[in-house]
């Protein structure tokens, strides 16, 4: 198992170099393991940043995969449109909604609204902000861990104290947080284009595991057809960021996908 870091976070820095984003990430970890650590064909799971990078070598590169698995849904095109900065694309919540549903769509809109926004259009003044204070560093990342994650319980249910402190810490001692934060912006100044015109988008067979909890819902809502759908589950524990959250879960869709494509 190769676990690589997204450049720019945390345990791959220093990234000194712009235009480094989710597709051209791809790229890179298609020349490690192909080029660098030299297998001839190999398998790929990711959420959040690393859905959209796994999504992209199933585009780009499905001959020279076994398959992708995926726990965050997201289209490939997410910031490909004028308004890049909101990753709605400034959808309203459409008519005839009822109350609930309504504040639903709102609540997602809210949730997700502030982080991308400042880290597409700002990037560098808030790194200067949360570098220069531990405090504020570590209350951005738990926001986003309890909105966005399984938090029914509580915070502490989902993500305990180390985990939470680690987190914050590796993302301090490196200083990555402007290079991880302006991800956003390079994703949004440099857009993705297709590598091919073939349907489904995501030629290389595919995976989904969905979490009814992850507080991004809504923004993969009728995305599965763009892959080449041969495993889907649906879970009611876990959120976002399940890999830490209900990593058993995550194994053991990761094994049912697999398994039988060794017969």
């Amino acid at each position: 198992m190769i676990v690589p870091s997204m450049p720019g976070f945390g345990l791959s820095t220093p990234l000194t170099k712009t235009g480094v984003n989710f597709w051209t990430t791809a790229d890179l970890w298609h020349q490690l393991m192909t080029k660098v650590l030299g297998f001839e064909k190999y398998a790929a799971q990711g959420g959040d940043w690393g859905g959209l990078t796994t999504t992209q070598l199933g585009h780009k590169y499905a001959g020279e995969l076994h398959g992708i698995h995926v726990s965050t849904v997201a289209p490939l095109t997410l910031f490909n449109h004028e308004r890049p900065w909101d990753v709605t694309a400034g959808t309203l919540a459409p008519p005839g909604l009822g109350s609930e549903e309504r504040e639903a769509f709102l609540a997602w809109q809210r949730r997700i609204a502030a982080h991308v926004c400042v880290q597409v259009l700002d990037p560098q003044t808030l790194a200067y902000a949360l570098h220069d204070s531990p405090v504020g560093l570590l209350a951005w990342l738990v926001e986003r861990r309890r909105s966005w994650g399984d938090c029914r319980e509580g915070l502490e249910a989902a993500f305990d104290r180390d985990f939470l402190i680690t987190t914050a810490m590796i993302y301090w001692l490196t200083d990555s947080f402007g290079t991880s934060a302006r991800f956003y912006a390079e994703a949004a100044r440099h857009l993705w284009q297709p590598s091919h015109d073939l349907e489904p988008l995501v030629q290389a067979p595919s995976g989904i595991s969905h979490f009814t909890h992850d507080g991004t819902t809504g923004l993969g809502s009728g995305l599965e057809a763009m892959f080449n759908l041969v495993f889907e589950r649906r879970h009611d524990r876990g959120g976002h960021f399940a890999p830490a959250e209900v990593p058993e879960l995550i194994v053991d869709d990761v094994r049912a996908m697999f398994r039988p494509m060794r017969r």
